[in-house]
């Protein structure tokens, strides 16, 4: 019969283990002193664990995806205290990305296997990031998380205004104090949000969970190894909830690429912006259309910061009609959103310069 044995770990807290026979095999007081380490810088993860008889062991290192980059293959330990050292390296001896990554510890004595793993009974909890503050001067966002977590920290403009930037796409974080180099420009570096009266900073998170192990220094973007093979057995199976980053696969889990483009026979001004006069064709496209209509979104247009219109329902491309008619002439922002209903934003920004004289050509870049 398969029992399931929980054990209290001095550090990592409690382990599910999995094991037959009346006198189990049991892995305890499974810990590290730290969890964040640089192999650049010559650091190694040491993992203690305790065995409570003699069994051949293994340490497993996985990334987000659940693929295996390295495994220890540690012999037979007697009972007693034990540990493991990881160089940060995968199994072709490449240094991996910096990035989170979670070991198990599996345990064979006879026919007897135990395994400990904590990725699908800790962590996964969502929370708001709270007291970001903006430093202009230095270009940095700055916040503490309350414990290990990845983090999607977004720009837009209050008052229902559009969301203009994505500064961190779910990279993982420790907890302490983060500072994020912005350069305070939106997503297609049209307009400077640095000193924008109406600027809001967002913040997403959720927690990693015990046996997470942060390798390298801090990441401006997930990036990922080619070529694993091996996948960790999952043994939860949460019921999906709507906007839970944590359960979407890691490489669809980031925000949507968007274009949006004016008709390019439009004449443009001496700083080479397009010149707008009367009605035309906004055209929207996104990086990943399968991934955005399975999923559903809505689209919606601004302008200068303020909502215009949306659609509930669209495709990719698509077309927008609009009429620059109720705005003055001169440099105005026109800015699409894409909001998906799993949580993934897609957004563009367009500079261009309204002209409604006749002779607007005329101003056209030689």
């Amino acid at each position: 019969m398969i029992k399931l044995r929980a054990v209290v770990g001095a550090v990592a807290g409690m382990a599910l283990l999995f094991s037959s026979g009346v006198s189990a095999l049991e892995i305890s007081q499974v810990y590290s002193q730290t969890r964040q380490f640089d192999p650049a810088a010559g650091e190694q993860f040491k993992l203690h664990f305790t065995l409570d008889k003699t069994a051949d062991v293994a340490v497993n290192f996985y990334d987000g995806r659940d693929l295996r980059v390295r495994q220890l293959r540690l012999g037979q330990r007697k009972a007693g205290s034990h540990h493991a050292l990881w160089d940060g390296r995968d199994e072709q001896g490449r240094g991996i990305p910096p990035e989170a990554y979670v070991y198990t510890v599996i345990a064979t004595a006879g026919n007897e296997t135990v395994e400990h793993d904590l990725t699908d009974s800790t962590g996964g909890e969502h929370y708001v990031v709270k007291n970001i503050t903006w430093d202009a001067a230095r270009k940095e966002l700055v916040y503490r998380l309350p414990s290990p977590s990845r983090i999607n920290l977004r720009i837009g403009l209050e008052d229902n205004g559009p969301v203009l930037m994505t500064v961190r796409d779910w990279v993982a974080r420790s907890s302490e104090t983060q500072r994020e180099q912005w350069d305070g420009w939106d997503m297609s570096h049209a307009l400077d949000l640095s000193q924008h009266p109406r600027l809001l900073i967002s913040g997403l998170a959720f927690t990693l969970s015990d046996n997470t192990v942060l390798v390298g220094p801090a990441a401006e973007r997930v990036t990922l190894l080619d070529g694993l093979k091996e996948k960790r057995t999952v043994k939860k199976v949460s019921t999906p909830k709507v906007g839970y980053h944590q359960q979407q696969p890691l490489e669809t889990r980031s925000d949507y690429q968007l274009q949006l483009a004016v008709p390019a026979d439009l004449p443009r001004d001496a700083e080479g912006l397009p010149i707008v006069s009367g009605p035309l064709a906004l055209r929207v496209n996104v990086d990943d259309p399968q991934r955005a209509i399975s999923r559903r979104f809505e689209q919606i247009l601004f302008v200068d910061g303020h909502y215009v219109q949306e659609a509930e329902m669209g495709f990719f491309p698509m077309t927008w009609h609009w009429d620059p008619a109720p705005l003055n002439e001169g440099i105005h922002y026109l800015t699409a959103n894409v909001r998906g209903y799993e949580g993934n934003f897609g957004m563009a920004t367009l500079k261009i310069r309204v002209k409604r004289t006749a002779t607007a050509s005329q101003e056209a870049k030689p």
